[in-house]
């Protein structure tokens, strides 16, 4: 499966009786398609927290508020401790793992090289943590992450660009939302525009219940698209709210 695939797919889906080569060929399809398939495959990423793109990656720290218990002369913006690089394949930041020090406390040794920092059971609080930017030693503006978390360990939906890595769920969901833009920018066709978003609404609401259902569902796991940025809670009683995802847009103007 391929890019190329994935538009000839969508194209079907629309009713255009054409298909492309590859995206580097001179046809309005393929002009259409080269125009739509990154930013729109990359808006259905951030669309739910798929279990199929999650990925886990210690941050690269750039900035920290004290250096070695002295205070840095170029800190993170306040009142946040550590800046961290904002991975180049991140869709959308989930959550930071919380860390706790065990400083030797644990006894017997978890093992014989005991780290001061092991992972926090999913119920404890979460890490607060905001996308924001800066700028590199060049002057460019870079994307970071700011937390006050040190040795900062993200959960993220990665960019995978590779179609066929994608779970078929998100396949179908990616082909239908692709189909509904090429139909707008190809035929123009108001009638079966709004066919192709009812059908593409309902495939992308059976894809994120499919996700979701997938995984561990005991008490002791807090999945991912429950996982909250600065907020505490869990399944016996005390309050958790879900964190939500993004809303994709239609050519129409609708938002689901």
């Amino acid at each position: 499966m391929t890019p190329t695939d994935v538009i000839n797919i969508a194209l079907t889906q629309a009713g255009i009786q054409a298909s492309i080569s590859g995206l580097g060929e001179n046809s309005a399809e393929a002009q259409a398609a080269n125009i739509l398939y990154t930013p729109k495959v990359q808006s259905l990423f951030r669309a739910a927290n798929w279990n199929f793109a999650r990925k886990q990656l210690s941050l690269t720290q750039l900035k920290a508020a004290t250096i070695n218990g002295v205070l840095s002369t170029n800190p993170p913006p306040v009142p946040w401790l550590y800046e961290y690089a904002y991975p180049s394949d991140c869709m959308r930041a989930r959550y930071i793992i919380p860390y706790f020090n065990v400083s030797g406390d644990i006894q017997p040794p978890l093992t014989t090289a005991v780290s001061p920092l092991i992972p926090a059971l999913m119920g404890e609080p979460s890490i607060q943590f905001i996308v924001s930017q800066d700028t590199d030693s060049s002057g460019n503006p870079v994307k970071v992450i700011l937390t006050n978390m040190q040795n900062a360990i993200l959960v993220y939906t990665q960019d995978i660009t590779d179609p066929g890595m994608w779970d078929p769920a998100f396949l179908d969901a990616a082909t239908a939302y692709l189909a509904s833009w090429l139909t707008n920018a190809l035929s123009r066709n108001r009638a079966q525009l709004g066919d192709l978003i009812s059908i593409t609404k309902e495939i992308v609401a059976d894809a994120r219940r499919t996700d979701g259902d997938e995984g561990p569902t005991s008490a002791d796991h807090l999945p991912d698209w429950m996982a909250v940025r600065g907020f505490s809670g869990d399944f016996v009683g005390r309050p958790l709210f879900l964190q939500s995802w993004d809303l994709i847009g239609f050519p129409s103007g609708l938002s689901f």
